[in-house]
């Protein structure tokens, strides 16, 4: 979601309270890291194992990606739909990103580097202009699933963060990613050590939510 931190919004830059709007997924993990899940975080449908190269199985449970409810109980998808008396569809699409350097070296970065990386590299595959349902220019909403990442994010404290962590704009596909470093919000949200779903799902919709306050309850702009 693309937000200007302490700067008041038209209504072209808001996204609507209806319809449907389709974001972007990325489930990361680094190269190095063995760390492994144990107790209740193990099972096949809980864990997001070491060995797994691609997605955890639960995946598909986070968000969905058709506008076709009924949605999987529990998404991301659901919880809009419900919330929104049926009238907003949140939907998106889900990619896996394997680092080629090691957690050290991204961590010495920071993740605003590495979500920037992500974005770029992903140019070729992915055409980012179908990610803006209002046509203002702006993607709407990227979401970064890190499977671990050693501590808190560098400044930050908590689980997640609703922005993306880099300065400086990226422009693919003539539409503008914001990053929303420095303390701003930018075009997604953060969310860090997610091994399962219940981590996964507990940060992306509150964070999600707080998004869609700070563009319509000007308190929270």
């Amino acid at each position: 979601l693309v937000i200007h931190g302490g700067e008041s919004h038209a209504i072209s830059s808001r996204l609507p309270t209806s319809g449907t709007v389709r974001a972007l997924v990325f489930f990361v993990r680094f190269n190095d890291v063995v760390f492994s899940p144990q107790g209740c975080h193990q099972g096949p449908h809980q864990s997001w194992p070491d060995t797994l190269f691609a997605l955890p199985e639960w995946a598909d449970d986070l968000i969905d990606e058709t506008a076709k409810p009924p949605y999987t109980p529990g998404s991301i998808s659901d919880f809009f739909h419900q919330m929104s008396n049926g009238k907003f569809h949140l939907i998106g699409d889900i990619h896996s990103f394997k680092t080629d350097s090691s957690f050290a070296y991204w961590e010495s970065q920071g993740r605003g580097a590495l979500n920037k990386e992500i974005i770029n590299q992903f140019d070729a595959m992915i055409d980012y202009s179908g990610y803006d349902a209002d046509d203002n220019g702006e993607v709407d909403l990227i979401i970064f699933i890190y499977r671990f990442w050693k501590g808190n994010f560098p400044g930050f404290s908590g689980s997640g963060i609703a922005n993306l962590g880099f300065t400086s704009s990226v422009f693919h596909d003539g539409v503008e990613i914001k990053g929303g470093g420095m303390g701003g919000i930018g075009s997604g949200i953060t969310r860090h050590n997610s091994t399962n779903l219940c981590y996964a799902r507990q940060l992306a919709v509150p964070k999600t939510k707080s998004e869609l306050l700070r563009r319509h309850c000007p308190r929270f702009q």
